[in-house]
């Protein structure tokens, strides 16, 4: 209860911050006060991203890419807000995959494996140039954090099963923070 009850108080304060300060361009977007990086930090990386996901639900993520292709920009500006050492900013999926196979500070998990952990899986679906546009999100329990690309907010409109139904031709890839 008391948990819940702090990260209501945090996100509540934290869309009065972002209502109170503008977006610093291309170089970063809305960035993290210090008292919810405080609060974040007490967590692994995993779960400071599925938290961080919940704040900043119904906020403009994307800065460069188009609202509709936003979610890999999203997502690695997230995740640069969290440890700015940890991934560019990104707006394609194939680089990202590519980036997290290649990462030190992400393993790629098989989709039991996902649904067994729960939280903080960055969940992608790997564009197939003339085949079909990608996405990534974050799981949440059985939902996934992403940009809406009808909306161009970040929100969980997707359940994990729904996803997979959406994005059934392409490869999906789930990878988790070490």
């Amino acid at each position: 209860m008391q948990l819940r009850y702090t990260m209501h108080m945090l996100s509540t304060i934290y869309r009065l911050y972002i209502k109170a300060n503008t977006r610093l361009g291309s170089a970063a977007f809305y960035p993290i006060p210090a008292f919810v990086r405080t609060y974040l930090r007490r967590f692994p990386f995993y779960l400071q991203l599925v938290k961080y996901a919940r704040l900043v639900n119904g906020v403009d993520m994307s800065v460069i890419a188009p609202d509709e292709y936003g979610c890999v920009e999203s997502i690695t500006r997230m995740m640069r807000n969290l440890d700015e050492n940890i991934v560019p900013v990104m707006t394609y999926t194939p680089y990202f995959a590519r980036h997290m196979d290649k990462s030190d500070r992400f393993i790629e998990v098989s989709e039991r494996m996902a649904r067994n952990i729960g939280r903080g899986v960055i969940v992608v679906a790997i564009t197939q140039p003339n085949v079909w546009v990608g996405h990534v999100g974050v799981l949440d329990g059985d939902r996934i954090w992403s940009n809406d690309s009808y909306k161009g907010v970040w929100n969980n409109k997707f359940t994990l099963l729904r996803f997979k139904e959406y994005y059934k031709r392409l490869e999906i890839k789930y990878y988790i923070a070490i």
